[in-house]
């Protein structure tokens, strides 16, 4: 894995773990991990995270990633990266720490299958010929990474971007082909992949959640929404502040007392000072407690414009009884239906009047959680994608042997 999927706090986080504890629950299953400064800073903290995931796997080795050792290190990455026709995701995870564990567990154990978190890792891992593996996307990488060209400001994040959305194309041609099977989180996503490379075998699981037991609503001072994600990705950041900015001011010109509660780790400067200039509008940061928060909302909102994959945030919305709007990005491979589990507008102006109904309308939003928690319970719950994951997985260990049959 690229990173430490303990806590279970962002997207990729639970979804990691998730299918982690799905595939524990069966076989035996070995992590190897990545561990990022950013997100897991050297501490007791992170010790705690490494301790609590071991108790999830049969046993577990981390990495800490060489290019945030030092600024040094982060320098010389970064200089490689920009002289290479490796995309620069794959150059930060360059690690010869992380080819000796490799080499030693592949020495040690002969695994049924070996699993991939992303295609960043694909050209720095050393893996052994032999062995089916499955390759995770969590978007559409090269796509997200183009669409990010439209939307960020200075001419050199533009370039980056348009250069490394072309890297990641090419290393998807390549490293797609080579697997025995491809998994996207959506049919949306699907499509895209096989848009790139139309001879990959790309596969759909979903995200899942856990099924809360109904709650009813929390009485709340004020009408509260939410919008929760970690302000290091910048789908998040951009959301929240179109969020702050465009849509909540014509919330307030018709629910004065409303509130907006704005949760996810390191808010950007920008965004506290849109905050500051809002009085209704709380910027939180990170919270322990996220139940809490989801409990003590009205309404949960996912106003997005860019970004792929699927948002977890909303099916945890959905498993928590929430009634929410989204955009038409925001809920992007998610087979959902306006009206029928969500509210789904584009506009600003239109958002606002969807998220004032909600707070008006305890029928519609009860309507609307009935019809998202029937959603959740058939096709996103973990005793379902569990199976589902089985199957996958038993899919690319037979193909493999096939295969292999076939050339012998």
């Amino acid at each position: 894995m690229h990173f430490l999927p303990y806590p279970p706090d962002s997207g990729a986080a639970r979804r990691n773990l998730g299918f982690v504890r799905e595939a524990a629950r069966r076989h035996t299953v070995d992590v190897v991990a990545f561990v990022q400064r950013k997100t897991h800073p050297r501490g007791p903290a992170r010790e705690a995270a490494i301790a609590a995931l071991r108790q999830e796997c049969n046993s577990l080795q981390v990495v800490e990633v060489e290019a945030d050792r030092s600024p040094w290190h982060s320098a010389s990455t970064l200089l490689r990266g920009v002289f290479s026709s490796q995309p620069f995701s794959s150059w930060r995870f360059r690690s010869s720490e992380m080819s000796r564990v490799l080499a030693q567990r592949f020495a040690e154990v002969r695994y049924d299958l070996i699993q991939v978190d992303t295609i960043a890792l694909m050209p720095v891992l050393r893996l052994p010929k032999g062995i089916p593996v499955a390759l995770v996307h969590h978007n559409a990488e090269s796509d997200l990474m183009r669409k990010r060209v439209g939307v960020e400001s200075g001419v050199l994040r533009k370039a980056y971007c348009w250069s490394e959305a072309r890297r990641l194309r090419r290393l998807e041609a390549r490293a797609m082909t080579s697997v025995a099977i491809n998994i996207a989180v959506s049919e949306v996503d699907r499509q895209r992949l096989l848009e790139h490379v139309p001879r990959a075998r790309v596969e759909v699981l979903p995200n899942g959640t856990s099924l809360k037991a109904p709650a009813a609503e929390r009485d709340a001072a004020r009408p509260t929404v939410l919008f929760a994600g970690p302000m290091t990705w910048l789908p998040n950041r951009d959301a929240a502040m179109f969020l702050c900015d465009e849509i909540f001011p014509l919330v307030l010109e018709e629910e004065p007392d409303a509130l907006l509660r704005i949760v996810g780790a390191q808010p950007p400067d920008a965004l506290m000072r849109a905050a500051a200039r809002h009085p209704s509008v709380n910027v939180v940061g990170y919270v322990d407690d996220y139940a809490r928060e989801l409990a003590s909302a009205q309404v949960f909102v996912a106003p997005f414009r860019l970004g792929g994959g699927t948002r977890l945030k909303i099916l945890d919305a959905f498993a928590a009884s929430k009634a929410l709007v989204s955009t038409s990005i925001g809920c992007e491979g998610l087979e959902v239906a306006d009206g029928r589990e969500l509210l789904i507008a584009d506009q600003p102006g239109a958002f606002a009047t969807a998220i004032v109904r909600l707070l008006r309308e305890q029928t519609l939003r009860t309507k609307l959680v009935e019809g998202a928690r029937e959603f959740v319970r058939t096709r996103h719950d973990w005793a379902v994608l569990g199976n589902e994951q089985e199957r996958l997985m038993r899919m690319s260990v037979d193909r493999h042997t096939e295969g292999a049959l076939g050339t012998s």
